[in-house]
């Protein structure tokens, strides 16, 4: 049974799954009464299994909100861009650290161009 967000309350399982449009923020036996602004999907444990791979959302604990970016640029030339937890060739450049609009912003500020 999917019941509506916005501060939904309900006592009805006896599991629920508990997920957004971005990602699943739980799945577990209830016992009382939720309180949440996600989605929930009241049902057995098999049928909130069913929805939650239905959905195909990750879990919200591996979402990263937000990633660092690492920009690595020499004599004008972008070398790297990439998350800052990517595995990073070894070059030799200026390194720029910052979320994926400041390095965008970066690029622009220095004309930074593509090797061909």
């Amino acid at each position: 049974m999917n019941i509506e967000p916005n501060w939904t309350v309900t006592n009805q399982g006896p599991w629920q799954l508990i997920y957004n449009d971005t990602s699943i923020i739980s799945l577990s036996q209830t016992i009382g009464t939720t309180s949440t602004e996600g989605k929930v999907f009241a049902g057995t444990q098999e049928e909130c299994e069913a929805e939650r791979v239905r959905l195909a959302l990750p879990w919200a604990s591996d979402v990263v909100v937000n990633p660092e970016y690492q920009l690595i640029h020499k004599d004008g030339i972008i070398l790297y861009y990439s998350f800052a937890n990517s595995e990073i060739p070894q070059t030799d450049g200026i390194s720029f650290l910052g979320t994926h609009d400041e390095c965008e912003e970066e690029i622009t500020r220095l004309n930074l161009t593509w090797l061909d």
